[in-house]
């Protein structure tokens, strides 16, 4: 079977955002020139998704392992691994010219004392600030920025609720934990990013299946060959947590042939409509199509030495009938 799966994105909005100073919240600023994401954006979306989702889980697996080391031995391998193991097979994000790495690094770390405001000391760093707004200025647009944000705000917000003082001692799988949860923001965003760009995308489903049926050996014909086409235009989309569906409603139009003595007479090609719909978490998508109406009568007329013959069918109802599969969302095409 042919499967065809069309996305096309409609309108840009360009978005500038406000400039930055330290420390302060984490409000960087937008290129002027980054347009919303759309769907030329829908493939970085997806890597720089992935790889949140692999380094989330990442530091999640080696919670149990640095839980059983003593503080200082835990923030030790902790790091080594953040900047090692944790990055095996992370995938190149497309004309990204940005840091290669940013790390959370509070304004008191650099400050001989602790007196100053909790809120002050937990501030981003002056020199962190400046590669933070590098790697959202070189993101591919604002949404992604956006979920760096999410992410750091994470680290901003567990020092201020801890302390600063308390945040510096945490223990190493603590910190992995918060690594899971800064992850799990930046997931959820890039999610409704993803979400935004499918949700303002023209969609449709297109099909076509060819199939030969050979027959048992008789005197009338050897085969059957059945050729079906469908569109199914997407009318209406819906989010749920994770996931985003697309529901339609399109044709099926239907033709066959005989090999053999025997011809079609009546009864095709006919067309029947065709329930599509769509659900994708952004990366992995499933189709599923419901065939409904009622199959119509098919004459047959049948020549053989002993002379000539027809037969019709019984129209059947055909309601209900469903097929499913699975697509990457990356194969989908802008």
């Amino acid at each position: 079977m042919k499967k065809f799966l069309w996305i096309t994105i409609i309108g840009t909005v360009v978005a500038a955002l406000a400039a930055n100073g330290a420390p302060q919240p984490l409000a960087s600023p937008a290129s002027p020139a980054q347009a919303e994401c759309d769907c030329s954006k829908l493939k970085t979306l997806q890597i720089e998704l992935r790889n949140a989702l692999r380094l989330q889980q990442a530091f999640g697996n080696k919670i149990a392992e640095l839980r059983t080391m003593n503080g200082d031995s835990a923030q030790g391998a902790l790091k080594v691994f953040a900047e090692g193991e944790a990055r095996r097979g992370l995938e190149t994000i497309p004309d990204y010219k940005g840091p290669s790495e940013f790390d959370y690094v509070p304004w008191g770390q650099n400050q001989r004392t602790f007196n100053f405001p909790n809120e002050q000391l937990c501030g981003m760093s002056n020199s962190a600030r400046e590669k933070f707004d590098q790697a959202v200025a070189a993101s591919a647009c604002p949404g992604i920025g956006a979920a760096l944000r999410a992410h750091e705000e994470v680290h901003h917000n567990m020092c201020r609720s801890t302390g600063y003082k308390a945040y510096l001692g945490m223990h190493g799988a603590d910190r992995a934990q918060e690594e899971v949860e800064a992850y799990g923001a930046q997931i959820k965003v890039l999610r409704a990013e993803i979400a935004k760009v499918l949700e303002h995308a023209n969609v449709r489903i297109e099909t076509e299946t060819n199939s030969r049926m050979t027959m048992p050996p008789n005197p009338l014909y050897t085969a059957l060959v059945v050729e079906n086409r469908a569109v199914v235009p997407m009318s209406s989309v819906s989010v749920s947590g994770e996931m985003i569906k697309f529901d339609g409603e399109g044709q099926q139009t239907n033709d066959a042939k005989v090999e053999g003595h025997c011809k079609f007479t009546g009864g095709l090609p006919f067309t029947l409509t065709l329930r599509g719909s769509i659900e994708t978490d952004g990366l992995e998508a499933q189709i599923r199509l419901a065939v409904q109406g009622t199959h119509p009568s098919v004459a047959m007329e049948c020549t053989t030495p002993a002379g000539t013959g027809h037969g019709m069918s019984i129209p059947v109802n055909v309601s209900g009938g469903k097929r499913a599969c699975d697509e990457s969302a990356a194969g989908e095409r802008c």
